[in-house]
């Protein structure tokens, strides 16, 4: 239901119809999302399996691919006298005149990742902007530069930049083809931002700057809202609040069910060398069965830890993707509601000096910001709940996937546990004399 006042002509973000026909086209792709969209119902459990690749994003299955093809791949540790950090490999292929080639492959560190992330929010306020992982300043030195969490950011990186290199405005920004193809972006970083924006570590558009749909003023900094948000971005943030909180759930439970099967995956590999010793003593019949019965703990162990890691690199990094985006998007709509707060300002001020020819072409250049800033917004958000649709039902779907092998293979040790019990069960004398 619509929240008490709000038009019904205006689509509820979880409405079926609040999509375009090309995202439904993609959210409905049968070899993106492991389910048949024809009468049939769902397919096979074979056949999902073999349709769907752990792992994998909705980029990654669509055929059309666009002319911007990146992967971030192969990290590396270097260590210098001042600092140690990981660097990883961008490699691109690109069908774009104005990269001047089509292959490239340079090497960037995370910060290089932010200050494009920065380029991109101080140029374009009003977008979606992919979010990045992270920095996580509060981890020790060894955790950062474990093999897991490496691999974890690469990931994060990857898709970041995949989301980027598919956007019809923001894979257009000056600052990505020199990050993309250049060896060294010492000298764009430091002759980009202002003093103030690196100083504080904060986004140009705080500070003043213009971005695509025009500057920014004190109304942002301060956060003043709006008095008339259209009804649209209004339902869009009501729906983000109520999202945000239970993807956190979602993730903190996902973490702690994990936690809870590698624990009991590690107590059975505990019995398994316990069960074996007992077989070992006793021989015969009972041996047998002994036998059987660590080696299916052995093999049911296997398949828990299996389904941890599949929770560990597939649900888990998807509910904490979704947050941070969900949080970009907050952020983006704040962005917009504080250009109209502005405009209403100055609209206000307009009315009681309406002469002043200062105050009529800012109305005017807040006014078609604010324009321009709704229809990016509106664009990005049709866009990106697409693609979160998509990208949900494939981490749901591997979720699926991974606890249907775990009850495939746990049925199966089990199974070949019953015959050996049979025959025990039969060699048994009956007890009648």
């Amino acid at each position: 239901m619509l929240a008490p006042g709000l038009s019904e002509a205006v689509s509820h973000p979880l409405a079926q119809d609040a999509f375009s026909d090309s995202e439904d086209a993609i959210c409905d792709d049968s070899s993106a999302t492991g389910y048949d969209t024809g009468e049939r119902g769902p397919v096979s459990p074979a056949s999902l399996l073999n349709r769907f690749p752990p792992g994998g994003t909705w980029e990654e299955e669509g055929e059309d691919r666009g002319d911007l093809f990146v992967r971030v791949e192969e990290p590396e540790k270097h260590v210098t006298a001042m600092e140690t950090y990981i660097t990883y490999q961008v490699a691109t292929q690109t069908t774009r005149q104005e990269f001047g080639g089509s292959d490239f492959t340079v090497r960037r560190r995370y910060q290089d990742f932010a200050w494009l992330h920065g380029k991109l929010e101080a140029t374009h306020p009003t977008h979606i902007i992919p979010p990045l992982p992270e920095k996580q300043v509060m981890r020790g030195v060894l955790e950062r530069f474990a093999a897991a969490f490496v691999e974890s950011r690469r990931r994060a990186l990857h898709r970041f930049l995949s989301h980027l290199s598919r956007h019809p405005t923001l894979s257009f920004h000056p600052a990505l083809q020199p990050f993309l193809t250049l060896p060294d972006l010492s000298e764009q970083r430091r002759t980009s931002g202002g003093l103030l924006g690196r100083v504080l570590g904060t986004p140009n558009w705080l500070v003043g700057s213009t971005g695509s749909c025009g500057g920014v003023g004190t109304s942002q900094v301060l956060g003043i809202r709006p008095k008339n948000t259209p009804v649209e971005f209004a339902v869009n943030a009501t729906y983000l609040s109520s999202l945000a909180p239970k993807l956190t759930t979602l993730e903190r439970v996902a973490q702690r069910v994990t936690k809870e099967q590698i624990e009991l995956a590690t107590e059975l590999g505990e019995l398994v060398p316990l069960y074996a010793a007992w077989w070992k003593l006793e021989g015969g019949d009972l041996g047998v069965c002994l036998h059987g019965l660590s080696g299916g703990l052995a093999r049911c162990q296997a398949a828990l830890l299996q389904v941890a890691t599949a929770n560990e690199d597939g649900i888990i990094p998807s509910f904490h993707h979704h947050g941070l985006y969900t949080t970009a998007a907050q952020a983006a709509l704040r962005r917009r509601d504080a250009l109209q707060a502005e405009l209403e300002n100055k609209e206000e001020q307009l009315a009681t000096s309406p002469h002043n020819n200062q105050l009529v072409i800012a109305v005017e250049s807040l006014s078609d910001s604010v324009t321009c800033a709704d229809a990016s917004l509106r664009a990005d958000w049709q866009r990106w709940r697409g693609q979160q649709r998509c990208e949900s039902r494939l981490a749901l779907a591997g979720l699926a996937h991974s606890q249907l092998l775990y009850y495939q293979q746990c049925l199966s040790a089990w199974e070949s546990l019953v015959p050996l019990l049979q025959e025990r069960e039969q060699s048994e004398p009956s007890g009648e004399g």
